[in-house]
């Protein structure tokens, strides 16, 4: 997982230098680019992962809620934990 988040972090970097240098050479960057710099398929490998879950132990007890969201133009996936006892994380 670490390396799907850290590849994507990496390509939105190199599009928005990208995009710096086409601003600043006085050249129109691709809006599309832009806007959706992480749109290609392998970067949707884990958005089956994407929502709002409930999280339950294997009594049937609540362990937690978990959110997992897109974030920086689709290129992060952010999941936000709370645990029943009232801990977070994120990661």
């Amino acid at each position: 997982m670490r390396r799907v988040l850290y590849a994507a972090a990496t390509m939105f970097i190199a599009a928005q230098a990208s995009a710096q240098t086409a601003d600043s050479a006085g050249q129109q960057p691709q809006q599309n680019a832009r806007q959706n710099p992480c749109d290609a398929l392998e970067y949707r490998a884990f958005d089956f992962w994407i929502g709002e879950w409930e999280v339950f132990n294997q009594d049937g007890s609540k362990a937690g809620e978990n959110s997992i969201r897109r974030e920086e133009y689709g290129c992060l996936l952010v999941e936000r934990w709370t645990g029943a006892s009232g801990s977070t994380g994120q990661s």
